[in-house]
């Protein structure tokens, strides 16, 4: 076989691989944003009447990879579930739930610059804290919902973009973002939280650095 016939067979199975990669029935169904759900579109353990997300900046993290937050005397919230719902809180309500908090978080965001975060919600009068994944996966139940799922993935790192229902849970496209790259994955994720990374679709160059 001559230069131009080993050429040209190269060249032919590069097409037939991206062929065949853009034909590959990947997930379409889209999921929206974290912000775009209501607090009853969650399917949470009963008795919870309101949620948020807290932001606050990393001291450092352990050996157990928890995030040890700057003192636990301040933070912000990033997400409410919801805002409409907070606003007719009590001022005992509100200050039941500002003067409680963590210092510790269980997943990390942030870019370019680093936090960890946290949950506190209302149940009756008494505000409780979620800093760790065990309590997380008790707080959502079975993955059941898309705002279940969102939620799930924002606390390993990822962005849900599209989803695809199966047997035991879903298949999701999803983004995961560092200063420098954006990557999105084939996941598998289970109604009991399991989250398996089956394919890297594509890792694109943000052009940044940190």
């Amino acid at each position: 076989m001559n230069l131009t016939s080993r050429l040209f067979v190269f060249i032919s199975l590069v097409f037939c691989i991206n062929a065949c990669n853009s034909d590959k029935d990947y997930p379409s169904e889209v999921i929206p944003e974290l912000t775009e759900f209501n607090f009853t579109d969650f399917s949470l353990i009963e008795g919870v009447t309101y949620f948020e997300q807290r932001d606050v900046p990393i001291d450092r993290e352990n050996s157990e990879g928890e995030y040890i937050l700057n003192d636990g005397s301040f933070f912000w919230v990033s997400y409410e579930f919801d805002s409409s719902i907070k606003s007719t809180l009590s001022e005992t309500l509100l200050f039941n739930l500002n003067s409680t908090y963590s210092s510790v978080g269980f997943f990390g965001g942030c870019l370019p610059w680093m936090c960890g975060s946290y949950f506190a919600y209302l149940k009756g009068e008494t505000t409780y804290i979620i800093d760790n994944k065990i309590d997380f996966i008790s707080f959502i139940g079975e993955v059941d919902t898309l705002a279940d799922l969102q939620l799930l993935l924002r606390t390993n790192s990822y962005s849900g973009l599209f989803y695809k229902k199966v047997n035991d849970g879903y298949e999701v496209v999803a983004s995961q973002s560092s200063c420098t790259h954006t990557i999105k994955h084939l996941l598998q994720v289970s109604k009991h939280g399991d989250i398996t990374e089956l394919e890297t679709i594509e890792n694109k160059s943000r052009g940044t650095e940190c």
